[in-house]
């Protein structure tokens, strides 16, 4: 960056931080807000627009290669006049990063002169332009558009340094994307009676990106497709040189007929949730007190995050505040369910299709209404996970950050979708 440029903005900040410091100001009953000469100008020879990171966005996408990439793998238009796949895609994203949530909104766009001006183009896709280029996808055509961005995105990892490339943790989840429109192809009920789509996203935990989405109706299961986009996951993150990688998810993606396979790769670790069954609870009645032994929870997986005590002179108003859960359901004499300690024990086969035995968990759960202690009992579960050799700070360590997987998931598949893009009355 430019040293006065560099000036200009500690200049700004020095001043932003004196006026907000907190300071002894005189007693007064007249509103803060006095402005009252205020006027606007217009110039014929200056221009702006409100979105001032598009042109940073621009220079970006086409310094990493991206724009050649898309041209180069998707090729959907006979002629490429007058715009090119790259030029539809592209309009797509600025759209959605201006502030738009459908089509309709590119007309916008196209008509803001200056916005044109900083793109240097002489005209923007018409949305029912970029209406009938979405409908001319398919499956081939959405992977070959993830193709290209493989691409690029294996170009910007190699700029990375030696310690990026330790592990990569790829997380897959499912989240419920609701529409209110009435003719959009594919969307269905899902088990809150939402019309919606059910997309899937598989996203790397040590950047935030998302490496594959794939739309689905929302009636679909969450793990329908899973095992073939991690498999995806897989292979682009071994060709780009990790040195390890980590499959995390719920339950729904612990698929017996791949875990062997992930097994047999000495550079896959994976942590699933598996469901309870039948079979797997009568193994762990059978297990003997012996096998088991507690598993010490760490701070963050508890939620228990240290709070840093606030120096100024309103500390109160920044303390935890108390439970307001908890002290409801005392006031109410609901019971309350509380999970002091979990025990591991030896291997235990998931059955199924899988042949390797993976560590269970017994839960022990407290059960209490008011302050009066009510019983004591046991829930088996099973937590997958590649080895019983593993420690369990390693088994924790896979579960620490999954809200941080679902925070990316979630907008992900909200604004990224194939069919959402669309617009909302097609």
């Amino acid at each position: 960056m430019n040293v006065i440029f560099g000036r200009w903005f500690q200049k700004c900040k020095s001043r932003i931080e004196r006026r907000l410091a907190k300071r002894e100001a005189a007693m007064t009953f007249a509103p803060s807000f006095d402005a009252s000469n205020i006027h606007y100008e217009v110039s014929e020879r200056v221009g702006a627009i409100s979105c001032g990171g598009l042109g940073a966005m621009h220079l970006l996408a086409r310094r990493i290669g991206l724009i050649d990439d898309i041209d180069e793998k998707l090729h959907l238009l006979q002629f490429q006049r007058p715009y090119s796949e790259s030029d539809h895609v592209l309009a797509i994203a600025y759209n959605s990063l201006c502030g738009g949530t459908c089509l309709q909104d590119m007309e916008l766009r196209r008509t803001d002169e200056n916005f044109l001006n900083a793109l240097g183009t002489q005209r923007f896709p018409d949305p029912t332009t970029s209406g009938d280029f979405c409908r001319r996808f398919d499956s081939g055509s959405i992977q070959a558009l993830i193709d290209a961005f493989n691409q690029t995105r294996l170009r910007v990892w190699s700029k990375q340094p030696d310690s990026f490339w330790e592990c990569a943790k790829i997380d897959a989840d499912g989240s419920f994307t609701q529409t209110r429109g009435e003719r959009k192809a594919g969307m269905d009920i899902n088990y809150n009676r939402d019309w919606c789509y059910h997309p899937l996203a598989v996203t790397l935990a040590n950047t935030g990106e998302t490496l594959s989405i794939v739309n689905r109706p929302g009636n679909r299961p969450s793990h329908e497709g899973a095992a073939v986009e991690l498999d995806r996951a897989l292979l682009l993150c071994l060709q780009a040189g990790f040195r390890r990688i980590v499959f995390r998810g719920d339950t729904d993606f612990s698929q017996t007929t791949r875990l062997d396979g992930w097994d047999a790769n000495a550079k896959v670790r994976f942590y699933f949730g598996y469901d309870s069954k039948q079979n797997l609870e009568a193994i762990a009645e059978k297990l003997p007190e012996a096998a088991w032994h507690k598993l010490e929870l760490s701070r963050a997986i508890l939620g228990e995050s240290e709070v840093a005590t606030p120096t100024g002179k309103h500390q109160g108003a920044d303390r935890p505040r108390a439970g307001i859960r908890k002290c409801e359901v005392d006031l109410r004499s609901g019971g309350r369910v509380r999970v002091p300690t979990d025990r591991l024990p030896k291997g235990v086969s998931p059955g199924g299709d899988s042949q390797e035995s993976f560590r269970g968990k017994r839960r022990i759960r407290s059960v209490s209404g008011r302050t009066l202690f009510l019983l004591h009992h046991q829930r088996p579960g099973v937590h997958g996970r590649r080895s019983r050799l593993r420690s369990q700070r390693s088994l924790q360590s896979g579960k620490s950050d999954k809200r941080s997987s679902r925070a990316v998931a979630g907008p992900c598949t909200r604004r990224c979708t194939i069919w959402k893009a669309i617009g909302r009355t097609w």
